[in-house]
């Protein structure tokens, strides 16, 4: 799948400069645990990348398309990323800011 930069953009003036800040679409994988003493901080791991490249969409539907494509892998890095989970609680494609990739 390929992706362009070239996306939701938000335009802020400051001192003078306009700064433009690209937003995209990356997946968002949330945890369950049964039991809260095995939960650490945080429930949820970001998928910023796959295979060293950036995995960003443009459109929520994009985001979505390559999640239903891709569920049981997504599935196993959560487990992997989070081994004490009992499973995994939702996926979601969330807006990003292009950059803090």
């Amino acid at each position: 799948m390929e992706n362009g930069f070239l996306w939701h953009r938000k335009r802020k003036i400051q001192n003078g400069i306009m700064e433009v800040a690209m937003k995209v679409f990356i997946i968002a994988i949330v945890m369950w645990w049964g039991d809260i003493s095995q939960q650490p901080p945080t429930d949820a791991v970001e998928v910023k990348t796959l295979h060293g490249k950036p995995l960003i969409f443009r459109t929520t539907e994009e985001c979505y398309d390559h999640v239903n494509e891709n569920l049981d892998a997504l599935k196993a890095f959560g487990r992997a990323y989070y081994p004490t989970s009992n499973a995994v609680k939702t996926i979601l494609c969330v807006e990003y800011n292009v950059d803090q990739l």
